[in-house]
């Protein structure tokens, strides 16, 4: 199950840095930068000036600028380096599904840090953020 979540979490990263590619070309790599009083609701427009939404509630068009393509990107890539960094390792027990996570530790009670078993929290942690739900399969 666990190296069945690091898996999991790579397929969704990768899933969601294809939707911000897509969304990238199609707007021609400009973006969702502000968005303007119209009416009853908010045009979200690009950096050039140009129209990306019409008609948007004022939540919803915060959302659209604040999630550009560029920020999912970045985000997804940050998370990429997360899961690498807590990626498992061997824990040096001679059992080969005994894993460990290689950053993160914790006081053993008797003066040493060990490493926690992985999937660490804060690999769980990524992956609820990609609709994860609990300590069996992932969603």
């Amino acid at each position: 199950v666990m190296s069945d979540l690091y898996g999991w979490i790579l397929e969704q990263i990768t899933a969601v840095e294809g939707m911000a590619r897509a969304a990238e070309k199609e707007q021609g790599r400009s973006w969702a930068t502000r968005w303007e009083p119209s009416g009853d609701y908010f045009e979200v427009v690009d950096d050039r000036g140009l129209l990306v939404a019409d008609q948007v509630q004022p939540g919803a068009a915060g959302l659209i600028v604040a999630h550009s393509p560029a920020a999912v990107l970045r985000r997804c890539a940050a998370d990429r380096r997360q899961l690498v960094s807590h990626g498992p390792r061997q824990d040096g027990s001679g059992f080969p599904d005994s894993m460990q996570c290689r950053t993160c530790s914790e006081d053993g009670g008797d003066g040493y840090q060990y490493l926690v078993p992985a999937p660490c929290a804060t690999v769980r942690d990524l992956a609820e953020g990609y609709g994860w739900t609990g300590e069996g399969s992932p969603a």
